[in-house]
């Protein structure tokens, strides 16, 4: 094996490594949480909040929600919504409520909506670093194949005595 041949199956181990390293060294896990409205047809009376149109003025993201939540049958807001967390936090808190059992009912015009707190997450990663060490890791199997089959097919009988 000549010198180029030996130094490039190097280059190609120690790149493959290297973008291994960045790819395990970029992967972000994130985790948030959000409130999911659900349009219901029950509810636990002491959790249960009686809401009216005028509340709907003042806290405008709350009713957009609601609207959207009677006619889909559900709604997600997470912090990635604007002011929508908060105002549903401040309306619940303004009725004297909390949501410290996870979840509340909110009803509206004879209708009623579950409030569940819920939390969801992900992995964000590079993915162009996993394909590099691959191609690298593919090239140095490659170089070391193809010198293994010279060796053995031709240029290895030579140097035999």
């Amino acid at each position: 094996m000549n010198n180029r041949k030996r130094m490039a199956i190097i280059v190609a181990i120690v790149l493959a490594i290297g973008f291994n390293f960045l790819y395990n060294n970029t992967i972000i896990y994130w985790d948030a949480y959000g409130y999911e409205v659900i349009l219901s047809d029950v509810s636990e009376p002491e959790l249960t909040i009686e809401i009216t149109n005028s509340d709907m003025l003042r806290y405008p993201e709350v009713a957009s929600t609601l609207e959207t939540a009677y006619v889909d049958g559900w709604e997600m807001i997470t912090f990635d919504d604007g002011d929508a967390m908060n105002q549903f936090d401040e309306l619940i808190e303004s009725k004297g409520g909390t949501m410290d059992s996870g979840y509340v009912f909110l009803v509206l015009d004879e209708e009623i909506y579950s409030v569940m707190y819920t939390t969801y997450g992900g992995m964000e990663d590079e993915p162009i670093y996993m394909m590099l060490t691959g191609v690298f890791m593919l090239i140095a199997s490659g170089l070391v194949i193809h010198e293994l089959i010279l060796n053995y097919m031709g240029r290895g009988k030579e140097t035999l005595p």
